[in-house]
């Protein structure tokens, strides 16, 4: 039998946030028959980064590719981009965006059991909206894209260090100025996932330059926080020298971020700075 044109719909899990229906493509001039259907089926720009979701993780299907022998599977994967929780949203689509770049590319194989599996090679740095930070990423980094026909899984397991720089806001002709600038903040095994905890880390330091405002500081602890469970927030012990070492304050101050959701996807959005009651030395 001749089909002139078919329709291939893909599982749920490849999911359209802006949509009801299933995700789908078409493949032309098939021939079916009394065995079943055999062929190689390639479809490119399925699903778009906005309108992808994996597990709430912003995504996309940038290319779709099923090998089937007299309807047995031989082999499929399939390829795109996907973005982190912790980055600002991006609605572009477009290959030779500037945004699009900072989205992680892919590469997942479909087993004969239905299953999938993409381990990503992530990009040197990333910005963290959650705690308006610069990341610099090591290679022992990455991003794991597994999942099934009902619901992909992502998680991330990163390496590396990190700035942190915040500035008051500006009303009328008032310039921003810098009130926090961390630079040098090591990490390790920073797990973000999504299901609860969210996000955890194994160890942070430093070894860098800290001020706040125009006061350096020293930093004798760094560590996470939960605040409820939507809110997570990165602390640092701090000593602060006032005036040329004649005394000092201590502190403790944390970088929050809070989790929700935005645009059917999964945020972590920087929300506040808490600062706790200063001892003067």
């Amino acid at each position: 039998v001749y089909a002139k044109e078919i329709r291939i719909t893909l599982p749920n899990s490849f999911d359209d946030r802006t949509s009801n229906e299933m995700v789908s493509f078409g493949a032309k001039d098939m021939i079916l028959d009394n065995n079943g259907l055999t062929g190689l089926f390639y479809a490119e720009n399925v699903l778009t980064l906005d309108k992808g979701s994996a597990g709430g993780w912003q995504f996309s299907v940038d290319s779709f590719r099923i090998a089937l022998e007299t309807n047995r599977l031989l082999r499929a994967g399939f390829g795109g981009r996907i973005g982190l929780p912790v980055n600002k949203i991006s609605t572009a689509s477009g290959q030779d965006s500037a945004a699009a770049r900072k989205f992680l590319a892919y590469f997942a194989v479909i087993s004969s059991s239905g299953d999938y599996l993409a381990r990503v090679v992530t990009k040197d740095s990333l910005d963290f909206d959650v705690w308006k930070a610069n990341i610099l990423l090591k290679p022992n980094s990455y991003i794991e894209l597994a999942g099934n026909k009902d619901r992909f899984k992502p998680s991330a397991m990163l390496h590396g260090s990190m700035n942190i720089s915040s500035k008051t806001g500006t009303s009328g002709n008032e310039r921003a100025t810098q009130i926090l600038d961390f630079k040098g903040i090591e990490f390790q095994g920073l797990h973000i996932k999504t299901d609860a905890p969210y996000l955890t880390a194994q160890y942070f330091g430093y070894n860098g330059a800290i001020k706040v405002g125009k006061f350096p500081v020293s930093v004798d602890s760094i560590a996470l926080k939960n605040f409820d469970q939507n809110e997570l927030g990165v602390g640092f012990n701090l000593k602060v020298n006032l005036q040329d070492d004649a005394f000092s304050g201590k502190t403790r101050l944390y970088v929050i971020g809070k989790y929700g959701q935005e645009e059917g996807l999964s945020k972590w959005k920087y929300d506040r700075l808490k600062i706790e009651d200063i001892s003067i030395d």
